[in-house]
């Protein structure tokens, strides 16, 4: 360890008001002075969450250190070693240095962009026939070689990080980088624990992003035992060295699931935020229309060469685009109305809300079918068009044809997915539990998936869903927003 922190000694010190002080590297200085990281301290890491908590103004800037600071202390509790200390600490600076304007709303946005282009061309790839015999779906094939490395934050991060290595860290070889670069999207290799790391349900994002948004917000909910969970990390005995949660960590991961979903229902979903994300996201996609935001193929350009107008494409960007359209002679009156609401906070009233946790299907469908039709009378006698309110509801979500606004939480599930190489089914992101001797059988496991360890409070709750139904008046909206044209 003293010959990595001999690293420190050309490096800087800075001071965050959650870890305290965080040491860097030489090459971390060198990342963090680069435009494409400093553009961080303009993404704002819970959107427009400030609208509702006013302290809520902190950045990716300061969670991307928050994160290095959290991996740092993992490294050193499981003895990671000094070269792969060092790249954890890089990917934990970098995952999030390719995030969109005002963090998810816009990659949701974008997100959708990157679909409808993917299906697109999948349609064209097999109108020209050139599908061959024993060739995996057309759509997967397309979407995952050509779009989806575009699509979430994390495939964009990785184009930006390789980038800003080359520049500014020209020691770490090429065999290296790409060991970043594919950890940040959770397809790291050898060693496969940097993804478990950097890239699950409990990872150092996680852990950094709850207890700062806890501490931003006001809200005690996302607060967890930070110090004993991370001191219940360790690695199984197998050949892959696989990332486990000790025995006597259960009740702190336990803690951890359920701060991570009030952190959720308590400020991710809150009432007023839910609806202005929507808003936001409804405007971004007419402004990518009107050619005032970039669109899909000019944000792969921006993210190839990410000294360009990829460092200007900020929070800022996105809201200067907003009064522009404002200006605009020939946008219509109601969507300037939505535009002036966005930016004076002038936030449509909540009509009707439900709430049911459950996992019965024909409970969710009875009040889906309320809502439906609450929501068609309520579309019927809005004054505000109730195209463009339908419009809002369905930006980027599930609500698809819904007129009103539905989302879905759980505690924790179990989601398999087929694993690359072998193709065997392997749960994705669930931590290992070490079952402790008075568990343990000659025969059976030493660890097994927290989803499957009946002692657990977590597995009573497994698969259960808190379903969110709301519809919103806009009428209100629109008289308040009319004052400022």
């Amino acid at each position: 360890m003293s010959q990595f922190c001999s690293k420190f000694e050309k490096g800087k010190k800075i001071f965050d008001s959650l870890h305290g002080t965080i040491h860097l590297t030489e090459d971390e200085v060198n990342i963090i002075d680069t435009p494409q990281f400093q553009r961080l301290r303009r993404i704002n890491q819970l959107g427009f969450a400030s609208y509702v908590f006013p302290e809520a103004n902190h950045t990716r800037f300061s969670h991307s250190l928050g994160v290095l600071a959290v991996i740092d202390r993992l490294c050193q509790h499981l003895k990671i070693d000094n070269e792969h200390r060092e790249d954890l600490r890089l990917i934990a600076l970098l995952h999030d240095v390719g995030h969109f304007p005002f963090s998810h709303t816009l990659e949701d946005v974008y997100d959708s962009l990157a679909k409808k282009k993917a299906d697109k061309k999948a349609q064209e790839y097999i109108k020209n026939g050139l599908k061959k015999k024993n060739e995996p779906k057309v759509n997967d094939r397309y979407s995952a070689d050509e779009v989806r490395k575009y699509e979430y934050h994390e495939d964009c991060s990785r184009v930006v990080a390789d980038s800003v290595l080359k520049a500014v860290c020209p020691s770490i070889n090429k065999e290296r980088r790409v060991r970043i670069t594919d950890a940040i999207i959770g397809n790291c290799i050898n060693p496969s624990y940097f993804n478990q790391l950097i890239h699950s349900n409990i990872d150092a994002d996680n852990m950094d992003y709850l207890l700062r948004d806890s501490q931003k917000t006001g809200i005690p909910y996302g607060n967890y035992d930070f110090c004993y969970l991370s001191e219940a990390f360790g690695f199984d005995d197998s050949s892959e060295k696989r990332i486990i949660i000790k025995r006597r960590g259960l009740n702190a991961l336990e803690h951890f699931y359920l701060a991570k979903y009030y952190w959720y229902t308590q400020i991710i979903n809150h009432p007023s935020l839910m609806i202005i994300e929507k808003m936001a996201r409804y405007i971004a996609i007419q402004l990518i229309n009107m050619k005032y935001l970039l669109n899909f193929d000019e944000w792969q350009s921006a993210l190839n060469d990410s000294n360009g107008i990829f460092c200007d494409f900020d929070d800022v960007f996105f809201l200067d685009a907003v009064r522009k359209a404002i200006q605009e002679n020939r946008i219509s009156k109601d969507f300037k109305l939505l535009c002036i609401a966005l930016l004076r906070r002038i936030i449509p009233d909540i009509e009707y809300e439900k709430k049911i946790f459950t996992k019965n299907r024909g409970q969710i469908e009875k009040i889906e079918s309320e809502f439906r039709e609450k929501g068609e009378k309520k579309l019927k006698s809005s004054k505000f068009p109730s195209r463009i309110i339908q419009e809002i509801y369905e930006a980027p979500d599930i609500c698809e044809g819904k007129p009103f606004i539905q989302t879905k939480r759980s505690v924790i599930n179990r989601v398999r997915v087929k694993d690359k190489q072998t193709r065997a089914l392997k749960e994705r992101n669930v931590p290992r539990i070490e079952l402790g001797d008075k568990y343990c059988l000659s025969e059976s496991p030493s660890t097994v998936f927290i989803t499957d360890f009946r002692d657990s409070l977590l597995s009573s709750l497994l698969d259960r869903e808190l379903h969110i139904f709301r519809i919103y008046d806009f009428d209100g909206l629109a008289e308040k927003a009319a004052k400022y044209l």
